[in-house]
């Protein structure tokens, strides 16, 4: 319909796009879901550890203690 009347559409593409099977959509819903599982690990990390609160004198402490806290959680 745009290109009709002289437009271009530069946006999300409205349709379904070309090649679009059940098989691309099982592996990005994995892909998504272990990422979402990765990110909550640091949110809870920062909620509940105060990871983003951690403030050392030097950069060396700070990496032992948050490597400490990541051992706590059992994610390193």
């Amino acid at each position: 319909m745009l290109k009709k009347r002289g437009f271009e559409h530069y946006g999300v593409q409205l349709e379904r796009p070309k090649g679009y099977n059940m098989k691309k959509k099982d592996i990005a819903k994995k892909r998504q879901n272990k990422r979402r599982e990765i990110v909550g690990e640091f949110g809870l990390g920062k909620l509940k550890y105060g990871i983003n609160k951690i403030r050392m004198k030097y950069a060396e402490t700070s990496k032992a203690y948050m490597r400490l806290i990541a051992i706590s959680m059992n994610i390193y």
